[in-house]
């Protein structure tokens, strides 16, 4: 899969301003003085409780700042599902940010579309792709710069990248098959593991966790709170209702008496992903598949259409530097 350019822009998490009442001492050491490094290293489940309320409680604070999403990505999240929006709007809105829509141009070029476009401008690339997949692709573009790069972890920043891009791909390629609502089908399957970036930028940058932790140490952790923080991300970034809606119900897809079909869509493409080996730390799908596939009506023929044109936009994309 193409890697993204460096970040350009600053750290994630502007300065925080965090309340006196929880200062380093109450933010890195437990009730015993002990720092998180400490105990990662010498008593991990004191650790993983520890971790969790720390997180928990971080996010939870009316003070806490989220990683930097650029408004101009929100403003064409909601301008490209507008039936009266024309290319000249998008144009100039995506001028905002020459450092982004640069990207977008580039991955316009890439791999999904170059054997059938020659896209030199981005006034060209929005007449080209369409309105929605330009404003799907600047929040691409704007996610891989300012939420997955860190160095400590970048390896599985990575891995998750990839990962929510598949998922997307897919999302999108399986509502194509089921001619649903196929508008949030992508932003759902960029979106819906962010809160694990988020958790991981939280530990370093507000929990003053200062040494790598093992990431099967922190996985546990990560795992069971990603989800609510999906969800804080999506509602502190003021992204559409509709799609909150859809993030929220995802990992409940399961359990739901009246799932969304846009969460059946996400979960199968993330089943999908795994198979092609863009999976991420093993999550479990065992049972939604068939549930999934059902929901939506999908077909054997249909299915083998989605995995054969998913193969063809990610296997050249991953191959490449």
């Amino acid at each position: 899969m193409t890697k993204a350019a460096p970040s350009r822009r600053p750290a994630p998490f502007p300065a925080a301003s965090v309340k006196s009442s929880m200062n380093s001492d109450i933010r890195k050491a437990d009730a015993f003085g002990k720092p998180l490094e400490f105990l990662a290293g010498h008593d991990r489940i004191e650790f993983q409780t520890q971790l969790r309320g720390r997180l928990l409680q971080t996010f939870s604070d009316p003070e806490f700042r989220p990683p930097v999403l650029p408004s101009v990505a929100i403003e064409l999240i909601r301008l490209s599902r507008r039936a009266d929006v024309g290319v000249e709007e998008i144009v100039k809105v995506l001028e905002k940010d020459q450092v982004l829509a640069a990207d977008v141009l580039r991955l316009a070029q890439s791999a999904v579309f170059c054997s059938k476009l020659d896209v030199r401008s981005v006034h060209g690339a929005v007449s080209r792709i369409g309105l929605t997949r330009t404003a799907d692709l600047f929040l691409r573009a704007a996610l891989e710069s300012n939420l997955f790069r860190l160095s400590r972890y970048g390896s599985k920043l990575e891995k998750l990248r990839q990962h929510s891009i598949a998922t997307a791909e897919i999302g999108r390629l399986i509502s194509h098959q089921v001619r649903g609502d196929a508008s949030y089908a992508y932003l759902c399957g960029l979106l819906h593991d962010v809160g694990i970036a988020g958790a991981i930028i939280a530990i370093t940058d507000n929990l003053g966790v200062t040494q790598a932790i093992d990431f099967d140490v922190l996985w546990p952790v990560l795992s069971g709170v990603h989800q609510q923080f999906t969800i804080q991300l999506a509602s502190l970034w003021a992204l559409p209702v509709e799609l909150r809606t859809i993030l929220r119900h995802h990992h409940t897809f399961a359990v739901e008496p009246r799932p969304e079909p846009l969460a059946a869509v996400t979960v199968l493409a993330e089943i999908f992903a795994a198979k092609l080996e863009f999976g991420f730390e093993g999550e479990e799908s065992a049972g939604l598949f068939d549930r999934a596939v059902g929901m939506l009506g999908l077909s054997a023929t249909k299915l083998e259409a989605v995995e054969r044109d998913a193969l063809d936009i990610l296997t050249p994309n991953s191959s490449r530097g």
